[in-house]
């Protein structure tokens, strides 16, 4: 009798204390969800980063099943190059592939390279796989499709102590940061001036002025800076980020990819439709109405100019501007 009427209160009880109990690891949340990210099939070009995670020296005994606060994630800051599309930015370690190289096989090429981590050593690295599901983007009106995989280092590696060999050309700091710091806590707008968004606006400032997108606010993660010895620079220090973002900003496709392997592994969306902050669903805003038409008709102009008609840009953003206008003047009259 006493056991019918404690029953829905241990059913409470559990249903709080699931509630209340930190998240189990990033990697072994990846592991064992068996994700299986759609992979692209788009003919264009394809490159490949690598998500490397190192379990913290506390992790739990079985296996990384329970929480780990010092679970750390590699980032890397690229080298400032004018025809980088990416040029300053925070980002993972990976490349463009080469003619018939596999998705994977090009983010292992790729991390030995920039980073000096052999990712095909099985006895330190368990691979994850796909973690995210590939990103087709047009950058300087080109295809080229992002493929995302994971890896973790085995249990009794601690992967933050080898030594990093940075390719000097392409990657200007690398350094570990703990998981805890990819919060939707921690976002907040940061201001860049536009063309580091919408590329063909860094070539027509006019234009950017007329309409009112000198700069753009993106969602963004102050990352924790690396230290000196984590930096391979002439000058023995961090170039400046694309835009004036400061050295450790996180934003972007690299910023979409971990809200997406947050969410993947049961955690808070960062950006995006299930975004744990419903104003950062959109992760870019600019100041007014019709500059924030523009700019999210300028984040698609690439695709349209690649894959439908090559409309000119100036063309149609000042239509855009033109019929915004027009509807204002209507509702003026109205009143």
């Amino acid at each position: 009798m006493c056991t019918r009427y404690l029953l829905p209160f241990t059913f409470v009880f559990l249903t709080v204390s699931a509630r209340r109990m930190p998240p189990p690891s990033l990697a072994h949340a990846l592991r064992s969800a068996a994700v299986r990210a759609q992979i692209s099939r788009a003919t264009g070009r394809r490159a490949s980063v690598a998500a490397i995670l190192c379990p913290g020296r506390h992790a739990d005994a079985a296996g990384g099943s329970g929480a780990d606060p010092d679970e750390k994630i590699l980032f890397i800051k690229r080298a400032s190059h004018a025809h980088d599309p990416w040029s300053g930015h925070v980002a993972f370690p990976g490349g463009r592939a080469h003619a018939g190289e596999d998705d994977e096989a090009t983010a292992v090429r790729e991390t030995l390279e920039e980073v000096g981590l052999n990712l095909a050593d099985h006895a330190c690295w368990q691979r994850l796989g796909r973690v995210c599901e590939d990103r087709t983007l047009y950058p300087r009106g080109r295809e080229l499709t992002i493929s995302l995989f994971g890896w973790v280092a085995r249990e009794g590696v601690d992967a933050t102590e080898m030594a990093l060999t940075l390719q000097r050309k392409e990657v200007s700091a690398a350094w570990w940061v703990n998981v805890s710091a990819l919060s939707p806590s921690q976002l907040e707008w940061q201001q860049m001036p536009v063309g580091e968004v919408i590329a063909p606006l860094r070539r027509r400032p006019r234009l950017a002025h007329a309409l009112g997108l000198e700069s753009v606010n993106v969602a963004s993660i102050i990352l924790p800076p690396p230290t000196p010895d984590q930096i391979e620079s002439e000058l023995g220090e961090l170039e400046g980020a694309g835009g004036g973002l400061g050295h450790t900003c996180l934003w972007g496709l690299t910023l979409a990819f971990c809200s997406e392997m947050l969410a993947r592994a049961g955690r808070r969306a960062l950006v995006g439709e299930s975004a744990a902050v419903r104003g950062f669903r959109r992760p870019y805003r600019s100041s007014n109405l019709v500059a924030d038409a523009c700019l999210a008709l300028g984040l698609r102009a690439r695709w349209w100019r690649a894959k439908v008609a090559p409309i000119p840009l100036e063309s149609v953003l000042v239509a855009l501007t033109g019929s915004a206008c027009m509807m204002l003047s209507y509702v003026v009259l109205l009143r």
